[in-house]
This record gives structure tokens, sequence and C-alpha cells, in this order.
């Protein structure tokens, strides 16, 4: 079966650099073994009390939704210059979650897919 990454981060459709982030996604979700319609939905940072950051991400693979897929961190600079986030600082936050999570993310789908 075949991989395909839709990008919904933005609804800007034409958007500079929104392919090469859809076809390294695939690439990644390929190599994991994650097959099927993969949808990007959103990504944002959510500060938390004791003064770290979570990075988080809204992903839909094959109709199954995975929300609240999270990286937790401490650079506040990066939460600085978060007021009104690009689509492509959105894209890059998106990325770097699915790299830290890649690995959760593959084995949850394939343990959803095995009780199907």
């Amino acid at each position: 079966m075949k991989t395909n990454v839709i990008n919904y981060i933005y609804d800007d459709f034409h958007e500079r650099g929104q392919k090469a982030f859809e076809l390294r996604l695939k690439r990644l979700f390929k190599s994991h073994g994650i097959v099927g319609e993969v949808i990007c939905h959103n990504a944002w940072m959510e500060r938390v009390i004791c003064g770290g950051y979570y990075d988080t991400i809204e992903l839909q693979i094959e109709g199954r939704f995975y929300d609240g897929i999270r990286t937790y961190h401490t650079d506040s600079q990066r939460w600085d210059y978060w007021d009104y986030p690009t689509a492509k600082q959105k894209r890059q936050l998106f990325e770097a979650v699915v790299l830290d999570n890649i690995d959760d993310i593959a084995d949850t789908y394939k343990w959803e897919m095995s009780i199907d």
C-alpha cells in the first residue's frame, strides 16, 4: 500500500516548502511501516506551569485521530517568537515532534492495525 501525506496545518495549499515537507514525512512514515493516508492537522506550543513547554501536534492516519502527541522542552527562546507563527514555523514544529515520537506513533499504528 502507498503512503500519502496531506498537510492541513494552514489552509494555504500552494505555500512554499509544503511539498518538500510532505515528501520528508512520507519517507519517514514509510520507513517505519506506516502506510495509507496521513493528514497533518495542527501544531502548537503549550506553556507548562513548571517553566517548560510542550510542542503538541494533531495527526490522522487512515482515519484514526492521534491528538496530543507531545514533546517536552525548556527552551524559552522558542516560546518568545511563537505569538503569530508562520506556516514554516508550524511545519518545522510538526516535523520535530514527529521525529521525536516516530517510534511510539509507529508502534501505536501497528498495534491498532493488528486488532482490526
